[in-house]
């Protein structure tokens, strides 16, 4: 059946039928967004979402609920262990130096990303070497000390390039392991529900210029500015604090065991959550309140009770889940593969920064206090408190509007969040839109039609704006 909608009109030809569907709009007529459907011409190969091509030759593909667990099964069996992989270093520095070895990392980075993003979309191979240039950290702080491991690092990490080259595809229609009969047609059909499409090769500037001109993109960078300043900080002087608390050497690098063990355990918790109360933003928000209370401990317990201040540092290592939450979160909120890229792309310079100034409030004329720093990484984790809700509330008004719209063009105009939801109550949710569609004799098919045409959240009115 084509999935070309009802409501364009028209006869259109077997070449332009399978041609992707491609919109643009003129920035005088931004207000237009929200009141007309995605208005469609035939695209380019070059401009297509590569979903499409899959789709257009495969159609509609219908799935139990078992082949669907079987292909999410091998995603999580041979993408996952790809995305493990990362860096770390370990050297002997002295005063201020130890600000800098964390600081220059992120320095290289920011050079690099202009670069970087436009080669994402340009080129199928960037995102296999950019997974590919760090090694893993846990691999190294558990097994490397002192001098040898920088060297044994690098060299890791320049192994792990041809592992992740062959592991990790760039696109599910490429992927090898998803040869099985409609392995690859279902891998991409269950992403339609998201909108945010899969991949294209055309960089667009029409979805540059309404990246640049939404507030939200501006929210999702200082959230991640918020995020890694403290990180960077914390992260990087964690264990001179600890010794500060009057532990030798040994004892310090013991007590910063259990710290992985904690955020891995808080971030589980906070899914768990998540997939409960069917939100985000009150998640991110209240995790910022402990690390505000560890900080705030290291401040005020005095020195003599270093097991309370070992409990007040653990308490603010909560930071370690804020981050992976709010890739998460900003990722589902942006649709239109240059728009992501370009999204994700500021966020990580405001990272990068973040992570660069962090490093650099904690003053060795403060060792082992580090009071300074510890005040900088309040004032971060406070605003990020604040940013949190207030992007909650711009993305329920977002969705709103876009009920609006759909109700506009005829389409169901209830749309829940199929991301917090179990395989079986994101089928039973497609089920009962279906029956919706029937009940007003409409195709069940015209649900999500445009998912993969690369489209902005803005030009796609079934976009639902994850809160």
């Amino acid at each position: 059946m084509s999935t070309v909608p009802a409501y364009f009109g028209g006869d259109l030809d077997e070449k332009e039928k399978s041609a992707t569907l491609h919109f643009e709009h003129s920035g005088t007529a931004e207000h237009e967004l929200e009141k007309q459907p995605a208005l469609v011409h035939g695209g380019k190969a070059g401009e297509m979402d590569e979903a499409a091509r899959i789709m257009a030759e495969a159609g509609r593909v219908e799935y139990t609920l078992a082949e669907d667990r079987a292909v999410l099964r091998k995603i999580d069996s041979w993408i996952l262990p790809c995305l493990c992989l990362t860096y770390c270093e370990v050297t002997h520095l002295k005063g201020q130096q130890y600000s800098w070895l964390s600081s220059i990392v992120y320095i290289a980075q920011l050079v690099f990303q202009p670069l970087s993003s436009f080669a994402l979309v340009k080129f199928p191979v960037m995102p296999r070497l950019k997974a590919a240039s760090t090694p893993i950290k846990l691999f190294s702080s558990a097994w490397l000390v002192l001098a040898p491991a920088p060297y044994l690092e690098g060299c890791f990490g320049i192994a792990c390039v041809p592992v992740v080259a062959w592991l990790l595809p760039n696109h599910p229609a490429t992927a090898k392991f998803l040869r099985h009969g409609n392995d690859r047609a279902i891998a991409i059909e269950r992403l339609r529900d998201n909108n945010t499409g899969t991949k294209s090769s055309t960089w667009k500037w029409t979805q540059v210029r309404e990246c640049l001109s939404e507030v939200r993109t501006w929210g999702w960078a200082l959230m991640y500015m918020c995020c890694s300043i403290p990180s960077g900080g914390l992260s990087a002087f964690g264990g001179i604090i600890t010794k500060g608390f009057g532990f030798n050497s040994f004892q310090a690098v013991l007590m910063q065991m259990p710290t992985g063990a904690i955020q891995i355990i808080c971030l589980i918790f906070c899914i768990w959550l998540t997939n409960k109360i069917k939100m985000r933003f009150p998640i991110i928000a209240v995790m910022t309140l402990f690390p505000i209370a560890g900080a705030v401990g290291l401040l005020m317990v005095p020195r003599n009770q270093p097991k309370s201040l070992l409990g007040c540092y653990y308490v603010a290592l909560v930071l370690g889940v804020l981050q992976p939450l709010m890739y998460s979160w900003a990722n589902m909120n942006a649709a239109g593969h240059t728009k992501k890229v370009v999204t994700m792309s500021l966020a990580f310079v405001f990272q990068c920064a973040g992570n660069i100034i962090g490093p650099q409030v904690y003053l060795a004329r403060e060792n082992p206090k580090y009071h300074t720093g510890l005040y900088v990484d309040i004032a971060c984790w406070c605003l990020l408190f604040i940013l949190a809700l207030a992007m909650g509330a711009h993305l329920k008004h977002l969705n709103r509007k876009q009920e609006q719209r759909r109700i506009a063009l005829g389409r169901p105009a209830q749309v829940k969040d199929s991301s917090v939801m179990s395989l079986e109550e994101a089928r039973a949710y497609k089920e009962e839109l279906k029956l919706a569609l029937l009940a007003e004799g409409r195709d069940v098919h015209d649900l999500n039609l445009e998912a993969f045409d690369d489209l902005t959240d803005r030009e796609n009115p079934d976009f639902f704006y994850v809160i």
